[in-house]
Parts: C-alpha cells; structure tokens; sequence
C-alpha cells in the first residue's frame, strides 16, 4: 500500500502501545509521510507512555537550528543584602590614580560588579522545567516515582498518579482563588499565559534573506544586526543630506571656550545625588552595573564616583567601553516577522554614561 501511494514509513519496529491487560507490547501506530520529507526528520518512540497506553511518538529535524525561549540573567535585587554590598564596594580614593580614564571606570565597575556577585544573586538564563504555576515539589516527586516504577514494572503505579493528581489539584485551587473581581485584565492574561506555559519573550523561528531560510540562532542575530547596520548607514540618506554632511564634519568640533557657561561648571554631590534619585530602575546593560547598586554606595564612595564624573565631564572623553550595547530585537506590530527589516531595535548602553544630572548628561 505504501508503495502505491508513493509514501515512506518512518517506523523502525519499536513498540508504540502498550496493553494493560495482556502486557503485551505492539506497533499498531504508524508515522508515514512523502519520501521528499523522510530523509530530514528522525524517529524514535518515547519509553514512557506518560500515562496513556499509546507511546509519545517524537518527529525532530536535526537540521533545523532551535531556539529556546531563554531570559537575561539579571540581578535579584529583592534578595540583595545591601548592607554587606555597601561596606564591599567601598571605592578606594586611590582608584583615580589610574594612567588613563577608561582604566579608571574599568576599575570603579569592578569594584561594584566583585561586591555585588558576593551580596546579589542572579537568575538563570533558562526558564523552569515545569513552567506550569501548578507543578510544585511534590509533582515532581509523584512524577518521578511514576517513572522509575513504570522502567521496573512496566505498567502504571496508580497510587503515585493519585498523588500528582491530588497534588495538582490543591495548588490549582491555591492559584485560582487569588483571581477576584477586582484582579486587572492584564494579571489575569498574565496568569492563564503562566498556565498554558508561554512566556512574553516568544522565540523567534526562522528568517528570511535573500531567499534562504536563517534558522540558526548566531545567524539570526548577523542577519539583524546587518539589517540594522544597513538602515543606520550612509546608503539609507539621500545625496542631498550626504552632501550637507560632509561639508559639516570638515569643521572640527571645539568644546573649549574662555567664557563661563553655568553648564561647563564641574558636577556638585547634590547633582550627583539628585540624579541617582530620579534614575528608574531598568534593564541590564553591558557592564551589569544597576542604578540600585549605585544608590546603595557609600557618601565615601559617591565622592570617588563624582571625581571620576567630573574628570570624564572635563577632559571631554568618550569612553571605549560606553561604544557597547545590548541590543534587543522587537517585530513591528502588523509586520511579516520573518523579514529582518521589520524589525527595530532598542539598545540598552551603560547606567554609569546614561546618568542625567539635571539638563546636563554625560552620554
């Protein structure tokens, strides 16, 4: 039959159901597909039904590269003993005798980055492996029971069942009791998203350029980045802006000036501390310093920190390590997601260079 219908089997043998009463073992369930396919996917039969007498049947396409949905591993700054952080990250003023301002800031951040390793965990980069609001300890410990007594025995422990199922349903109640009418429609979409096991960052699948497909990760993220580059440069402006800005680079920029200006004077601690105040609390940046770290330094350390500002502010430098950025991808809304011009980024740089002292800033 397979032969006139010009199918392929995937089938290699292996048992796909599993009958209780008998315990016998059979390959009733069949995988076929067009010949064109069969040689891009691998089969295999799972060795636990997982509670159903039909074995989990997996089609993977070992070519196709995947992406997991990962987050950024940022700061627990709720679980930060910030105490012990201020007396580590005490900057010694003999930081600023550095030869050069880039190895001063270099050393400032480490200073800061050596405290807070030692004060502030970190999450993981990986989402949980049972995303699921419900799935507690005891779950875990039901599941795996059930497991290792299905590999001895080779049928169903239905007392463990009981008792993941027992277990799912109290923490189920626990979750949806929180719900009332005065919960916000977001939380609660928020909520049925936890329950379904889908998170806010959504992995990207594939791309397409120049007619190919881009599904590995390293060569989605060149592809955006060549996306970007290309609507940032020179290509993108018409003749007539290119023109005009190429007779304005001609003129060197001065920034010195023999007249005062109350926007030239050095940074005073009352700036400094005022603008730490007003810094709200973001994303991760390159070099992994947080604002709250920043608000949590000591009046001693502030003072080495406003010498470091101001001798940054005088000498009119731009810091080798303030060129980095973190850059996130988002799709426009309505857009094709696999195109790579429809996409638009976002750069998270340093804290220490977004600091805004009043109207002046030093990036």
């Amino acid at each position: 039959m397979l032969s006139d219908h010009n199918l392929s089997l995937f089938n290699t043998g292996s048992s796909t159901y599993f009958d209780a009463p008998s315990q016998s073992f059979t390959a009733i369930d069949l995988s076929v597909c067009f010949p064109s396919l069969f040689s891009h996917f691998s089969w295999r039969v799972d060795s636990n039904p997982l509670g159903s007498d039909h074995f989990p049947i997996l089609l993977r396409e070992p070519g196709r590269g995947q992406c997991h949905p990962t987050q950024v591993p940022q700061w627990k700054l709720d679980q930060a003993h910030w105490s012990t952080f201020t007396a580590l990250a005490e900057l010694d003023p003999a930081i600023i005798n550095q030869p050069s301002i880039d190895d001063c800031v270099a050393a400032v951040t480490g200073y800061i980055i050596q405290a807070a390793a030692q004060c502030i965990p970190k999450i993981s980069t990986g989402f949980p492996r049972y995303p699921r609001p419900w799935w507690n300890p005891a779950c875990h410990l039901a599941r795996k029971a059930q497991k290792r007594a299905w590999d001895t025995f080779r049928k169903y422990p239905t007392l463990s069942n009981r008792v993941a199922f027992q277990s799912q349903k109290e923490s189920w109640i626990k979750f949806t009791t929180s719900i009332s009418s005065t919960t916000s429609s977001k939380i609660i979409w928020d909520r049925i998203r936890k329950v379904n096991g889908h998170y806010h960052s959504v992995p990207l699948s594939i791309l397409l350029y120049d007619g190919q497909e881009v599904a590995d990760v390293r060569s989605i993220a060149d592809t955006l980045g060549e996306s970007f580059c290309r609507v940032s440069s020179t290509f993108a402006c018409s003749s007539t802006f290119l023109a005009i800005k190429t007779r304005a680079e001609r003129s060197p920029l001065s920034f010195r000036t023999d007249c005062f200006f109350d926007y030239n004077c050095p940074f005073t601690l009352v700036e400094l501390k005022m603008a730490l105040h007003q810094s709200a609390s973001t994303s991760v940046e390159p070099d992994d310093v947080h604002y709250d770290m920043l608000h949590h330094l000591s009046p001693a350390s502030l003072d080495v920190l406003l010498i470091v500002f101001n001798w940054i502010w005088q000498e009119n430098v731009f810091l080798d390590a303030w060129y980095q950025a973190i850059i996130l991808s988002f799709s426009k809304p309505g857009k094709d997601p696999k195109i790579p011009s429809n996409y638009r980024p976002i750069a998270l740089t340093s804290h220490l260079a977004s600091i805004k002292f009043g109207r002046r800033k030093l990036f």
